[in-house]
């Protein structure tokens, strides 16, 4: 074996054990399943969650899923998105308004937000509005923590330059 062959084969051996453990995990899965060492109503086994995927894209159940989630998804990371960037700026521009904010932004940034669902089913029911909100509370506080640091660690030579060449406050935040 020349080194060139023996380095091909070093390169597809992480694939190969990945594939391999994979496989038998999915097999031991499979297996447990059917001997019923594990609740169908809990964890279903891989060949049944197959046969579903194939009969939902055969009737096109699964397109219309992924177009509402999608759908879902989009306005609420867009909703997110204003929010946390507008916070964020707002925080990194005026003590203020960071003051103000801070405490709150750090007990949501530090909470389980997860655990706020059930509240959030009650106030809003199941559909539409509340997976917009769930993705709303998920995705806003960390856009705003980040933009926020993103605002903090700007060089101020580069803020002041912009002032010297008589840039306002709107340059300073779009350039």
């Amino acid at each position: 074996m020349t080194g060139r062959q023996a380095h091909d084969e070093l390169t597809h051996e992480p694939a190969l054990l990945g594939t391999l453990g994979l496989t038998l995990f999915a097999a031991l899965w499979e297996v447990a399943g059917r001997l019923g060492w594990i609740n169908p109503v809990v964890l279903s086994s891989p060949s049944r969650i197959g046969d579903a995927f194939v009969r939902q894209v055969a009737s096109g159940e699964l397109l219309r899923d992924l177009q509402v989630t999608t759908l879902e998804f989009a306005v609420g990371f867009g909703l997110a998105t204003v929010i946390g960037v507008a916070l964020g700026v707002a925080m990194g521009l005026n003590q203020d308004v960071e003051a103000g904010l801070d405490p709150f932004v750090w007990f949501l940034y530090a909470a389980p937000l997860v655990a706020f669902y059930p509240l959030i089913i009650v106030w809003l029911g199941f559909g539409f509005a509340s997976v917009v909100a769930i993705t709303v509370l998920l995705t806003a506080i960390p856009i705003t923590v980040n933009t926020l640091t993103g605002i903090r660690s700007v060089d101020p030579l580069l803020v002041r330059a912009v002032r010297a060449f008589g840039g306002n406050q709107w340059d300073v935040v779009t350039k």
